[in-house]
């Protein structure tokens, strides 16, 4: 069955800047990218929700909105977006195993096809995870936490606004890998654009960046020079 928030646009902006300049430099460069869990978790009995959830991922296309949304920042557009409306993805690149006693999760395949899987992927294994503790009370928790970042940050907003010298506080949201869910941060987007209209400036996500209207921010990727590294001479 079909994730209701399962989009190709559920990704930020900085991963479509490298995978511009990707298209024209390393159309074909092979990389191979491997997660690291940096926490411990044993993330094993987590490997079949894991798996079914990235195949959700598979075919995933850019909406023609999402592609216009691309367009409107000035510096993504030409030959490259109209590539970038007939791509698809594929979840044929990720590989979930076993490796040494641990869960290994491997992105393999062409840089052009595959970049567009990393943040997403991340995504996934947090959103397999939290599902366990998905309850009322957690729901109940989240909404109060947001209750009081927001009247946090108005009356940062506040105090910055009548200091004299000061400058105005701003946020740009950046969460989506790190997301409980898909759903949960559109939600929590939703409550940040109507709760401090004046101190959001914009989204990372492309997805909800086009839904709630709100401009996209984003410079490049780490995973750019990481790559283009490999590409060069090394200086000793």
């Amino acid at each position: 069955m079909p994730n209701a928030f399962r989009h190709f646009g559920n990704n930020d902006l900085y991963t479509y800047t490298v995978k511009r300049v990707v298209w024209e430099r390393f159309p074909h460069l092979e990389v191979e990218y491997a997660f690291k869990n940096r926490d411990g978790t044993d993330l094993r009995p987590y490997a079949d929700r894991i798996r079914a959830k990235v195949r959700e991922l598979d075919g995933l296309a850019p909406s023609a909105a999402e592609i216009q949304k691309l367009r409107e920042t000035g510096f993504l557009a030409g030959p490259f977006l109209e590539a970038l409306a007939q791509f698809r993805m594929s979840a044929d690149h990720v590989e979930i195993g076993e490796r040494d006693g641990r869960f290994d999760l491997r992105i393999r395949g062409p840089w052009y096809q595959t970049i567009d899987l990393e943040v997403p992927v991340l995504q996934i294994v947090n959103e397999a995870v939290f599902e366990a503790q998905d309850t009322p009370a957690v729901r109940a928790e989240g909404e109060r936490r947001l209750d009081a970042k927001i009247e946090r940050m108005r009356a940062v907003a506040r105090e910055a606004s009548e200091t004299v010298g000061a400058f105005p506080f701003r946020i740009i949201e950046m969460g989506t890998r790190r997301a409980f869910s898909p759903e949960w941060h559109g939600h929590a987007l939703e409550r940040l654009t109507d709760g401090l209209p004046d101190v959001l400036l914009g989204t990372s996500n492309l997805y909800w960046g086009e839904r709630l209207g709100l401009k996209l921010y984003g410079t490049f990727s780490h995973q750019g020079p990481m790559a283009m590294q490999t590409q060069v001479p090394i200086q000793r």
